[in-house]
């Protein structure tokens, strides 16, 4: 982590709350940035009185210092106390003279004899690539026109989700209809299931169409393009493809280097999610699907989870043996419900939605809704945004020219769609594109389904509830992994994969033989704990072989939204419980900062003020 001796009391920091070390000559830093989603309001205070700024490298609290309360429950509390996690057996060590050495690098370490050996089994299907035939791949390229006459590019990317599942709908619908559309060319005579479709610009097929280097433009028919594509283009009056052959494919030459085999299993990987991709049934991110039917419900949040899968191609065994596994990994991901904007934001900033009149409140929201990609209510046929976030000034404030004369957003949208605001006091979400700007009311928009949360937007609270759903017992993994393989389709009797000439064995899951390791036990000054079931906790008699001292310590408050007491109250039971077990800590200096942007530059002054720990 650092690149300095391994001290068991900065270990131990690290594991709680973030922890720099100083030293003068050479820093390492870590820092947790707030960006406005979904780190609850309700965690942390407004704006603190309590404290002051102090822009010149810190200035302490008046009238504070550090202390030896203790108190609290649980890991931190009074002596006696145990962490609710820690499952370990304790167990006392003879008298004797604690052996101190140095651990070896993971190379030098002898081997540990097993304590049993099993057959376990894996999360995928096996396949055989001895026999699959030789395929091509294609890069193709969509343009579109518009009744202005200018042409796009069809495959514009776009950031947000439900524009991307859109796109992606629209062109496969595209592609399909312009191979049927030249089905000569393309050769196809009973059906299209020796295609393989990315939903993008590049697809495979086991027939060569075209000569190296050659390219190929088509016409195509929008007028009997399927709704969808009409949707997502409405302004589009013509289509030309181009393609170009880019590759040749042989599924049979695998020899384990990345560049050689990369190609191959790319292919591959689309073969066995192609009927997955053309279903509809799932969203598609890479290789990565969500059941669209999927919604279990976070309490006390405007958000659910999805179930999905991680599918991969994997080399198994040796490359000579041509045997890969098609892997699959199930999986839950965070999505946006679908729900008024209001509902979002009267969450995010843990209050109503009249409250956005207050600066601190506004900007809360602001950064929770900041590329979200949103829909319009008030129009017949619904309008996608993506947010750039709320304006300064309120609706009524908000001035532009419209029809030769100065208006506002409020008197706007009365004369022109016939809507009274109910709040017209409220600030309004800006949409840019380009340089032009356009804003809506708050009350007019709706989070439309679909959408992932960044995990900018999820803060530490819903990180850990997702890694507890996630969690699963070994037999549900297996049905989850069954269940999907049923949903992609991945069988044999598969055309788009029969046609490959891979094979696939759906009967079992891949087996492998595995170690039973003995139990690790780690061994501290009078006690030695043996792990149960990994789950790690100390007691207030497991002290330190060899506790560390810590001379000089600054802890320093690096954000308004923690009230000040209750960080120090947090600071002080921290260091009465480290005092158990043996490290000694001198009083430390509480410091407040009020723009953490400059903290390389204020750690450097911290070092040279002789601070050997930074306790952020």
């Amino acid at each position: 982590m650092f690149s300095l001796p391994l001290r068991l009391v900065y270990y131990y920091f690290s594991c709680i709350w973030g922890v720099y070390f100083i030293n003068s000559k050479k820093m390492d830093r870590r820092r947790d940035t707030y960006s406005g989603g979904y780190r609850s309001s309700r965690t942390y205070s407004s704006d603190s009185q309590s404290s002051r700024s102090s822009r010149d490298g810190g200035a302490p609290y008046r009238g504070r210092g550090g202390g030896g309360r203790g108190g609290g429950r649980g890991g931190y509390g009074a002596p006696g106390g145990r962490s609710g996690a820690d499952d370990s057996t304790t167990s006392g060590l003879p008298a004797q003279q604690p052996q101190l050495f140095t651990i070896p690098e993971l190379e030098q370490l002898p081997p540990v004899p097993p304590k049993g050996t099993a057959t376990v089994r894996t999360n995928g299907y096996e396949i055989d690539v001895s026999k699959a035939k030789k395929a091509y791949q294609y890069d193709i390229k969509w343009t579109g026109e518009s009744k202005k006459g200018k042409k796009f590019d069809m495959n514009k990317q776009t950031k947000d989700d439900v524009k991307f599942q859109l796109k992606q709908n629209a062109l496969l619908s595209v592609f399909y209809k312009t191979i049927n559309q030249y089905k000569d060319f393309f050769r196809i005579t009973e059906g299209d299931e020796q295609y393989a479709y990315d939903s993008g610009s590049m697809f495979f097929c086991q027939r060569k169409l075209l000569n190296d280097e050659e390219v190929r433009t088509f016409d195509i028919d929008v007028e009997k393009f399927d709704q969808c594509v009409k949707d997502y283009y409405p302004s589009l009056i013509g289509a030309t493809a181009e393609i170009r052959c880019t590759r040749e494919i042989l599924p049979d030459s695998l020899n384990g280097d990345l560049e050689n085999d990369r190609p191959a299993i790319q292919y591959l990987e689309l073969v066995f999610s192609q009927a997955q991709r053309r279903g509809g049934s799932y969203l598609s991110f890479g290789n990565r699907f969500y059941d669209r039917n999927s919604k279990e419900e976070i309490e006390r949040m405007p958000l659910i989870l999805k179930e999905g899968v991680t599918r991969s191609i994997r080399i198994i065994g040796e490359p000579s043996d041509k045997k890969l596994m098609v892997q699959m990994v199930p999986t839950k991901a965070t999505f946006y419900d679908d729900q008024s904007l209001e509902r979002l934001i009267e969450h995010s900033i843990n209050g109503r939605i009249t409250d956005l009149t207050h600066d601190y409140k506004r900007k809360l929201a602001s950064n929770a809704i900041k590329h979200i990609c949103l829909e319009t209510t008030h129009l017949e046929k619904k309008i996608l945004l993506v947010a750039a976030g709320l304006t300064t000034d309120a609706a009524n404030r908000c001035f532009f020219e419209y029809n030769g004369k100065k208006t506002d957003v409020d008197e706007y949208f009365r004369e022109k769609y016939n809507i009274r605001l109910r709040h017209p006091d409220l600030p309004c979400v800006i949409e840019k594109k380009g340089r032009d700007k356009s804003l809506y009311p708050i009350e007019l928009l709706r989070v439309p389904e679909n959408q992932r949360v960044p995990k900018a937007k999820q803060g530490n609270e819903l990180n850990s509830l997702i890694i507890r759903k996630c969690q699963m017992l070994p037999s549900v993994a297996v049905e989850k992994i069954e269940k999907n393989r049923e949903d992609a389709d991945i069988l044999n009797s598969n055309l788009i994969i029969k046609n490959t000439g891979a094979r696939v064995y759906p009967s079992k899951l891949v087996t492998a033989p595995a170690k039973q390791l003995p139990t690790p036990s780690i061994i501290f000054k009078d006690t030695q704990k043996t792990l149960n079931n990994g789950v790690f906790g100390m007691q207030t008699g497991d002290k330190f072989i060899r506790p560390a001292t810590v001379r000089k310590m600054a802890c320093i408050l690096a954000s308004n939204r923690l009230e000040p007491r209750k960080a120090e109250d947090f600071v002080n039971q921290f260091l009465r419980r480290l005092q158990l077990y043996g490290v000694q800590v001198d009083k430390p200096d509480f410091y407040d900062w009020s723009n953490p942007d400059r903290d390389y530059e204020r750690l450097e002054d911290y070092a040279k003020k002789g601070y050997d720990f930074a306790f952020i």
